[in-house]
């Protein structure tokens, strides 16, 4: 490796670290991660275009001796993980930061190796989930994060630039304290529309410049993210995206393991495979059923996608989106609920448990019939258990 690379290396690094001088709104993982023992190397994964470049630049400007690098560059492509820290460390460069590790092959052992010789400190990201049981044994040595889609309070914060509180998930289930944000933040009720549209991501422009950017996410996700953990062909990246737009064009509850297998004219087990990579690399969340007394109903899992991707979808269809299912997403992104509740055949339940609580989402005119602990309604309302849709976008994840 000659003094050329490593110089477009370091000029290509400063560039990204002059540029993250200009953000100065953080993602909510920036302080925890501050917080990792530095025993730890770390490890940061989720879909595209949620700012995981941008944090890893903001923390370079931590440390005097960073630098940063994204493996999947082309220039980069000759040599492994493993040769080129080995190049940064000899120029005295102690904590280093790479960008789409997934791309380099043996990525896994190589890591294993620098920690084991201990002279570097490496944070890596990915854009999907990065299993620390895979491959080389990185359990001990990693903590891996998941970076969320960016919140309805974020994206108010670093896109609209507004005082938004950081509200602790147990805040919203106390009516007195419900009555007194609302009252206090009533008008953040105004972005809602807005961002169920294009939030959930941060590129630039209108909608428009958001759903291209938006597209290429996805095409980049099923043709290369895959790739990375399996061997796809032409054939199971279409299906791919044929069961993405039938997740996204349906209501809540109206697709299961077989109706996708049968619209897609696939076996069951191959929906369940395509499911778990696309979940992988976080195209779609699944969600399983919870108990109901001491039996577990059939595992067929309720399939979410993040926040904007069925708003999307649906443009790309010209079709208007399901807003129950809409309202869904979000709720699970904002609160990460342990499982849904499903019935019998032709019962209604509610919706999702979180922290052992009954939550049931809905629009303005939602009862209490299905005897739910929480109504998430979207309106203003905070009475009789009812928690208006915004605030729950506005809970610190971290609380979680």
């Amino acid at each position: 490796m000659d003094r050329n690379l490593l110089s477009k290396i370091l000029r290509i690094s400063s560039l990204k670290k002059e540029e993250a001088k200009k953000y100065t709104k953080k993602r909510y993982l920036y302080h925890k991660i501050l917080e990792i023992p530095e025993e730890y190397y770390v490890g940061i994964c989720g879909l595209r275009g949620i700012g995981k470049t941008v944090l890893m630049t903001q923390l370079t400007l931590v440390y005097n001796d960073s630098v940063y690098f994204s493996a999947d560059a082309s220039y980069l492509r000759p040599f492994s993980i493993y040769e080129i820290v080995e190049l940064l460390r000899k120029e005295g460069f102690r904590h280093i930061f790479i960008d789409e590790i997934q791309y380099k092959t043996y990525w896994e052992q190589d890591i294993k190796t620098l920690y084991d010789e201990g002279e570097v400190r490496i944070f890596f990201s990915g854009s999907s989930k990065i299993e620390v049981s895979r491959g080389a044994d990185l359990s001990r040595r990693v903590r891996i994060l998941e970076m969320i889609p960016v919140t309805f309070g974020e994206y108010l914060r670093i896109k609209k630039n507004l005082e938004v509180p950081n509200i602790k998930f147990g805040d919203l289930l106390d009516e007195s304290t419900r009555k007194k944000i609302v009252r206090s933040y009533a008008h953040l009720n105004d972005y809602l529309d807005e961002y169920l549209r294009i939030g959930g991501v941060l590129y630039p422009g209108r909608e428009d410049d958001v759903y291209h950017a938006l597209r290429a996410c996805v095409n980049r996700a099923i043709s290369s993210d895959l790739a990375t953990l399996r061997e796809i062909d032409m054939r199971y990246q279409d299906l791919s995206y044929k069961l993405l737009y039938l997740v996204a064009t349906s209501k809540p509850f109206e697709v299961s393991y077989s109706s996708i297998a049968n619209s897609l004219e696939v076996s069951k087990n191959t929906v369940k495979l395509m499911i778990y990579y696309l979940e992988k690399v976080g195209l779609i969340k699944n969600l399983l059923p919870c108990e109901i007394g001491h039996a577990l109903v059939r595992k067929e899992p309720k399939i979410h996608m993040p926040i904007p991707l069925r708003s999307y979808l649906n443009w790309e269809l010209s079709r208007n989106v399901d807003v129950g299912a809409l309202r869904e997403d979000y709720f699970v992104l904002h609160t990460n609920p342990v499982c849904y509740l499903k019935g019998k055949r032709g019962m209604k339940t509610p919706d999702f448990i979180v922290k052992n609580m009954i939550f049931e989402v809905g629009g303005k005119s939602k009862s209490r019939i299905q005897n739910p602990d929480y109504l998430v309604v979207e309106d203003l309302t905070t009475s009789e258990n009812r928690i208006p849709l915004f605030l729950i976008g506005l809970i610190d994840p971290l609380s979680v």
